[in-house]
């Protein structure tokens, strides 16, 4: 339960990112901050998709450790 808490929160995050930042800049700073704004909701999503990959095993992790 708690990683689909996770994954929910990163694409909140990735959503929140892009639009604060495509919401508050001139266009000229867009053109020049598209590339990395796209990269690190890129980033925010590969990390979204590796988590619901391992899910199951960082489940058993955690269960063993008692959490």
């Amino acid at each position: 339960m708690l990683i689909v808490f996770i994954t929910t929160l990163y694409i909140y995050k990735s959503q929140v990112f892009q639009s604060f930042f495509c919401g508050c800049l001139d266009p000229i700073s867009i053109q020049t901050l598209d590339r990395p704004i796209r990269q690190v909701t890129e980033s925010i999503r590969l990390n979204k998709v590796m988590l619901e990959k391992n899910s199951p095993i960082i489940e058993k992790f955690l269960t063993a450790k008692g959490f």
